[in-house]
């Protein structure tokens, strides 16, 4: 585990951002990592049993946002994940995560912040 200024190194340094969906228990919430995940601008991997996941309808948005079916035969996991690594490790996404989700920028809430107490 990394943490602090460890970890945003690690963060933006990495190829690519692995999410396990955990869709069964978590279905009403999105865990914060998503939208870390997008905001480093690399490709990002979502490992989910159903493209019905919540995870899944907001990642998908995201330009290098790949979903990986855990109900798939096991072989064609593989080459898919084989697939996306070998395409895709060097791009970077041209959408920043403000471009898809304005609500996340922390200065948007700010000025509703300042404006509310006007």
């Amino acid at each position: 585990m990394e943490f602090g200024k460890d970890y945003l190194d690690a963060l933006s340094n990495t190829d690519f951002f692995l999410v396990l969906d955990n869709n069964k228990e978590f279905r009403q919430w999105i865990p914060s990592k998503i939208y870390e995940g997008m905001s480093t601008g690399r490709p990002v991997i979502l490992f989910s049993a159903s493209e019905e996941s919540f995870t899944w309808k907001v990642l998908s948005k995201y330009p290098l946002a790949f979903f990986i079916n855990l109900n798939d035969d096991k072989n064609e996991i593989f080459k898919k994940i084989k697939s996306i690594i070998s395409t895709n490790s060097m791009k970077t996404s041209s959408k920043n995560l403000f471009d898809i989700y304005p609500d996340c920028d922390a200065r948007l809430f700010v000025k509703k912040l300042i404006n509310h107490n006007d």
